[in-house]
């Protein structure tokens, strides 16, 4: 399974010991702060990962964050509150890229193709397969879990569902439901089931990029 570290972009790694040895007197300034609760997101999302969310302790995550039980718990409320921020946090960068995506009313074979490309290049969405992965392994002991990943994820494809709104009420689209749409144009470019089960590169690139979007939206295009 993908190590935390081989699937998130930072510019500076996570230094756990360094995270929990550093001694402040007194109240912890605020940007310290902040950078410790990035850091504890960061070495949870790896634990959820690489241990799963049985095993996860918030205790072993306390000492190697250095960000205190009591904290932890202020912030996040319980360990499946840390997990839905962990996995937010996990789809950050293809949040990003996929509103950054400069889209267009009248030509949605390029714009789709952008944001075919944005799933394909995010190391943030390869990781969101990583939690998906887990998720579907401890469903059924945690059914929230499921829950918390699929509010997450219509919210980091939002982007795509109001581009497909839009496309849809301008009479390109077909009318139907945006959500179903844009998890069906999601699901093109992983090659669905193959996402949970193939860790090799096989996405592609910009051509590939190109024609899920010429697929998508001949398939999806209103009648005449």
């Amino acid at each position: 399974m993908p190590k935390i570290v081989d699937l998130v972009n930072r510019s500076e790694p996570v230094d756990s010991q360094s995270v929990a040895s550093r001694q402040y007197r007194g109240r912890l300034p605020r940007e310290e702060a902040q950078r410790r609760v990035q850091a504890l997101l960061t070495l949870a999302l790896g634990s959820f990962v690489d241990k799963g969310y049985t095993d996860t302790s918030l205790d072993g995550l306390v000492a190697l964050s250095g960000v205190s039980k009591t904290t932890m718990l202020r912030h996040f409320g319980s360990k499946e509150g840390l997990f839905h921020a962990a996995t937010k946090h996990s789809a950050g960068e293809l949040r990003v890229n996929l509103a950054a995506c400069e889209l267009s009313p009248t030509d949605p074979e390029a714009s789709f193709a952008q944001f075919a490309k944005a799933l394909i290049d995010s190391s943030g969405d390869r990781f969101s397969i990583a939690v998906l992965r887990m998720v579907v392994a401890e469903k059924s002991r945690f059914p929230p879990l499921a829950h918390t990943a699929w509010a997450v994820a219509r919210e980091t494809f939002r982007p795509l569902q109001e581009y497909i709104a839009l496309l849809m009420d301008n009479g390109v689209l077909e009318p139907g439901d945006p959500v179903e749409a844009a998890f069906e144009f999601v699901a093109m470019v992983h090659q669905g089931i193959r996402s949970l089960l193939d860790e090799s590169d096989y996405r592609g690139g910009a051509e590939r990029a190109r024609a899920v979007a010429r697929r998508f939206v001949r398939g999806r295009a209103a009648s005449a």
